[in-house]
């Protein structure tokens, strides 16, 4: 479930807190990657994490701040099979 801006008001003394779904992730175990959105970017961006034993002690960072893009629909009028499906 994703809570849209503005949806949860939430009363705190004199102010209001606004909470909403800052981004949405989800993960393929099996691949080791790393899928998400963030709430003013639809964009679905991935990170593949790898192996645990790679990564060493460095925190690491990674910027899920991007502009949204539009890109054209392109036309296609025939597929083969399983190529239309998500």
């Amino acid at each position: 479930m994703n809570t849209p801006k503005g949806s949860l008001r939430i009363g705190e003394g004199d102010d209001t807190l606004v909470a909403w779904t800052q981004y949405t992730a989800g993960y393929d175990i099996k691949q080791k990657m790393l899928y998400a959105f963030t709430y003013d970017n639809r964009d679905l961006r991935s990170l593949s994490y790898g192996d645990p034993a790679d990564w060493g002690s460095d925190i690491r960072y990674f910027s899920f701040i991007s502009k949204q893009t539009a890109r054209p629909f392109d036309e296609k009028n025939e597929w083969q099979p399983g190529e239309n499906t998500i």
